[in-house]
């Protein structure tokens, strides 16, 4: 082989490698990322009460409603109370 075919192959490689290149960085990136489930199953109940919330300022009854049957146990967690709720006033 002669040296401007050696060349040629080189640039038609770069230019092969910067096509395919996204899709590689792609690859390697979805390999080294795992997903959090608790993460996701956090902001899922985030948007739900945010958009309960909306429902309710907007005075869509009828839509609260389908999303209390809907998501039955979403409410469960909305009232759960904390410790602190069970402390009385300090009466001094």
């Amino acid at each position: 082989m002669e040296i401007y075919q050696v060349v040629l192959i080189g640039i038609a490689g770069l230019i092969g490698l910067s096509m395919v290149w996204p899709k590689i960085t792609n690859v390697v990136r979805n390999v080294n990322h795992t997903p959090q489930p608790e993460e996701e199953f956090m902001q899922i109940i985030a948007g739900w009460n945010s958009f309960k919330g909306q429902c309710e300022e907007a005075g869509l009854d009828a839509v609260c409603e389908k999303l209390c049957e809907i998501f039955p146990l979403l409410i469960k967690a909305d009232e759960v109370h904390t410790p602190q709720d069970d402390k009385e006033p300090n009466d001094e």
